[in-house]
């Protein structure tokens, strides 16, 4: 079969890794089927090119907002008609992209199916975070969810806000799956201090604030923890104020971009990893974590209320809870340990990327046939 992916963003080269875990999908798609690659806005150029053999076609939409919007749609639509035959489209992120897929997947009589991603249904005003802010972008996920011959969601969190936007939307629990490391031993890494991770951009949204509140706390209790943050962005400075003004220089690294192929050797050295978005999809950090042998807890959003029990949750913004949680476990390395199994075994069941492939490729054949 032939699919087509309409997404905002898409790998430049092979050093470019906009988002990882699109590319590592397609890789897999394309063992045994054709793929084209629609990217609406990264990278920022007009034209055709090939990323691990896969032809991608950038429309150059750049940051263009508002009406400047519409000619970015219409060369979308036209390369789509070029294009065929495709057997599925697909919108990532069910705002514009699912929008472009489901206009022109009725043009063409093609099946659509569009993947709630992101933000792109919520509203966090005090932050400024969510695709729902815009009464254009509420509209085009509107239009995506209700047309769409398939939804699929992450997480029964974000399942549950698509319901609430369109009721009616066929929506499937599919969440993205990792590569689970060959031969790893997640129980036997060698950790020699109590070491908490977290992995994310260093924007509102992550809450990285909190996680320094909480992390204080923590450290209050048990004074030879060490924090380790891995990820950069435009609050770098305010929260390294933060963690001076809270005592804990000396016990607080930011490492800022650490490459993809890193990532593996940080999350083992780790205890546990904290995560304390106000919104989450999904958190493909979580499941990396857990596939390095790092149990994972932290506040109510993606995939968190699935893979840790209520009691080592936290709502978001809930410092005291969150360092509650974690000193719980830091206390006791045998339900940690048990945390962990339990985790693992959710993961080979559920969460890996040929389980992933697997589902999005029966999915894709269904309505392929039905249509």
């Amino acid at each position: 079969m032939k699919f087509g992916i309409i997404t905002p963003g898409y790998s430049r080269d092979d050093q470019d890794w906009a988002i990882p875990v699109l590319r590592h999908l397609v890789r897999r798609l394309t063992a045994q089927h054709e793929v084209t690659i629609f990217t609406l806005r990264h990278p920022n150029l007009r034209g055709r090119y090939v990323v691990d053999g896969v032809e991608v076609l950038a429309l150059g939409g750049g940051v263009v907002g508002g009406i400047g919007r519409i000619p970015l749609y219409i060369r979308t639509l036209r390369a789509i008609h070029q294009a065929v035959p495709i057997d599925i489209l697909h919108g990532f992120w069910a705002d514009e992209a699912a929008f472009l897929a489901v206009l022109a997947g009725k043009r063409l009589n093609i099946p659509v199916v569009a993947s709630v991603f992101g933000g792109e249904l919520v509203n966090l005003p005090d932050i400024a975070y969510g695709g729902a802010r815009s009464h254009v972008n509420r509209q085009l996920s509107r239009f995506a969810l209700k047309h769409a011959n398939v939804v699929t969601a992450g997480s029964d969190f974000v399942a549950d806000i698509a319901r609430t936007h369109v009721p009616s939307a066929n929506i499937i629990r599919w969440s993205q799956g990792v590569e689970v490391p060959h031969a790893s031993d997640p129980f036997a890494q060698a950790r020699t201090s109590l070491q908490l991770l977290h992995v994310g951009a260093l924007t509102p949204v992550k809450d990285q604030a909190t996680l320094l509140r909480a992390f204080a706390r923590i450290s209050a209790e048990i004074p030879n923890t060490h924090l380790t943050i891995a990820g950069e962005g435009h609050l770098k400075n305010q929260l390294v104020q933060l963690t001076t003004e809270l005592g804990l220089s000396e016990k607080v690294s930011f490492l800022g971009h650490v490459a993809h192929t890193e990532m593996g050797a940080i999350y083992a050295a780790a205890q546990l990893l904290l995560l304390t978005s106000r919104h989450e999809s999904q958190a493909m950090v979580l499941l990396e974590a857990i596939a390095h042998g790092c149990p994972v807890i932290g506040t109510r959003v993606g995939l968190i209320p699935e893979l840790a029990p209520p009691e080592l949750t936290a709502a978001p913004q809930d410092a005291p809870a969150l360092a509650r949680a974690a000193l719980h476990l830091l206390i006791r390395p045998s339900e940690r340990h048990a945390l962990l199994k339990t985790q693992t075994q959710l993961l080979n069941r559920k969460f890996t990327s040929q389980q992933a492939t697997a589902q999005i490729c029966e999915i894709y054949t269904r309505l392929a046939s039905n249509g």
